[in-house]
This record gives C-alpha cells, structure tokens and sequence, in this order.
C-alpha cells in the first residue's frame, strides 16, 4: 500500500510539475519554418519575420499559446514592427 501511496505521489508531482513549467512557457526556434510558411502561403503579399517562438499553457482557458519574438512584417518591402503576437 505504501508503495502505491509512493507511486501515486510522483505521477502527481511530475504532472504538477508539467503543468507548473508549460505556464511559464518556453522559448524555442523548432516552429519558426513552419510558423512563417504557413503564414506566407496564407498571405502572399506579406512576408513575416521573427526570431524564435514562446511556447505556454494558459490554464485559465486551457489552450496552448504561442508568441513570436520579434515579429516584422513586410508588405511590398516596406517594414512594420509588431510589439506583441499571441496566437
């Protein structure tokens, strides 16, 4: 019984663990390429730019978010910072 108890409490401290570290995201290039061709085949008079991807977990809505770091957009060669993307 003891080690069932025991058992139990680790899944559930990794699982909190899980959900503590994905609500404070992480950052990471792996969704660049897909992100921007996703986007320029979508919009093709746009072209967007950015670092690298923030990955989180909103646990109020429980749904996944991503934010770019540092987006631009260019439309017919002409630059637009954006501040903030959450998508």
């Amino acid at each position: 019984m003891a080690k069932r108890n025991k058992i139990l409490l680790i899944v559930l401290a990794v699982f909190i663990g899980i959900i503590v570290f994905l609500s404070f995201g992480f950052q990471t290039s792996n969704f660049n390429d897909l992100i921007q061709k996703k986007f320029n085949d979508q919009y093709k008079k746009v072209k967007l730019e950015f670092k690298d991807t923030r990955v989180s977990l909103d646990i109020k809505d429980f749904a996944v978010k991503f934010s770019l770091n540092q987006p631009k957009l260019y439309h017919k060669g002409d630059l637009t910072n954006i501040y903030q993307t959450n998508f």
